[in-house]
């Protein structure tokens, strides 16, 4: 959390980024939003759009071994 959050913030100031995308899926959307909270809170007059979406996932068996179809 301190690594992502140094990283952002680095690159604001030194590498003058005017742009940083977050996405997350699952269990990490927490950790990214709490991330983007602080950062937040670091940078003055930093701007958030925010942006929902949606993927599908579809898990596909293909057995290893002949006969194991079923």
């Amino acid at each position: 959390l301190r690594f992502s959050l140094s990283v952002c913030v680095t690159s604001f100031q030194e590498k003058g980024s005017d742009e940083i995308v977050f996405k997350a899926m699952g269990r990490a959307i927490n950790k990214t939003v709490t991330i983007v909270e602080l950062i937040k809170r670091r940078i003055v007059g930093l701007h958030q759009n925010t942006t929902i979406g949606s993927t599908d996932i579809t898990d596909i068996y293909e057995p290893l071994e002949e006969g194991l179809d079923t």
